[in-house]
């Protein structure tokens, strides 16, 4: 998990007196396609709003969670989530739903201070809007898109 390695990595920094900024920059290696200024961007954010104490990379969710379903060993069925401002969420046009994102794991930076505590985030977590579509490398067949797309990248075929 994720904690466990901010963890060592912050202890590791401790007993080699290796000083830590104020900011922890998680960049996943899964996925390694994000621009380079969405971190400046960040930076800024987190320094002119010391309220938050987290930012996670989002996109537009591609479905929404209000129209999923919890089934138990009965075959009955719960909603996963529901919006006390629309009633019935589940059965009403996605249209009328609130708008929803997907934490995509491009990029996050959360403050020292929360790992310090204990926290891979903290109570205010902003969510920094990033370009939809770009790889993430989960599965075999994935690290082929990945590929595929890098080579795209180098040929300028995706500038």
């Amino acid at each position: 998990p994720d904690l466990e390695a901010f963890d060592h990595c912050l202890r590791m920094a401790r007993m080699r007196d290796i000083p830590v900024n104020e900011y922890v920059v998680h960049l996943r290696a899964t996925n390694p396609f994000r621009k380079l200024f969405w971190m400046d961007e960040i930076v800024a954010t987190l320094r002119d709003n010391p309220e938050i104490d987290t930012v996670r990379s989002i996109e537009p969710a591609a479905t929404t969670p209000y129209k999923m379903w919890h089934q138990d060993d009965r075959d009955f069925l719960e909603p996963v989530c529901t919006a006390p401002e629309v009633p019935f969420a589940h059965s009403m046009p996605k249209q009328l739903l609130p708008d929803v994102y997907w934490q995509n794991a491009h990029l996050d930076i959360i403050r020292k201070d929360v790992l310090l505590s204990n926290r891979i985030v903290g109570d205010k977590i902003y969510g920094y809007r990033t370009v939809g579509g770009l790889p993430d490398i989960d599965l075999p067949l994935d690290l082929e898109t990945a590929r595929d797309f890098f080579a795209d990248l180098v040929d300028g075929k995706l500038l």
